[in-house]
């Protein structure tokens, strides 16, 4: 009996320590994944409420692709003069994070630049 029992406390601190290393393994590459700076490009711009031209309601959401040239029924980088639809961003080495809207990606310390925006046609 006391083998037996000698057998299952070895094989419960085995278990033990393969369910510990699976956590740590994944709770490490979850953490990775956080430290990837956020991609350079185009992202989408929403204004959900308030006033369109305060950049504050210009809220950033997910990387697109880039607008056309011209769009004279969508969003695009010339001739149209309506609100804000998207905008280029480049973040530096330091960069964790996309800016909530474009009035906090062209604060002073945020690690991201404004290259370039895009309007939707005038309504």
């Amino acid at each position: 009996m006391k083998t037996l029992l000698n057998k299952f406390n070895k094989i419960g601190v085995l278990a033990v320590l393969f369910a510990a290393l699976v956590i740590t393994t994944q709770s490490a590459f979850k953490a990775v994944g956080k430290l990837d700076p956020p991609a350079n490009g185009w992202y989408t711009v929403t204004i959900p409420s308030g006033d369109p031209a305060v950049e504050s309601n210009q809220v950033i959401g997910s990387l697109t692709t880039a607008p056309p040239e011209t769009d004279e029924n969508g969003c695009a980088r010339t001739e149209n003069s309506g609100n804000v639809c998207r905008v280029e961003l480049t973040f530096d080495g330091s960069a964790t994070t996309v800016p909530a809207n474009v009035a906090a990606a062209k604060a002073p310390g945020s690690h991201t630049s404004v290259d370039d925006t895009a309007e939707s046609p005038e309504d």
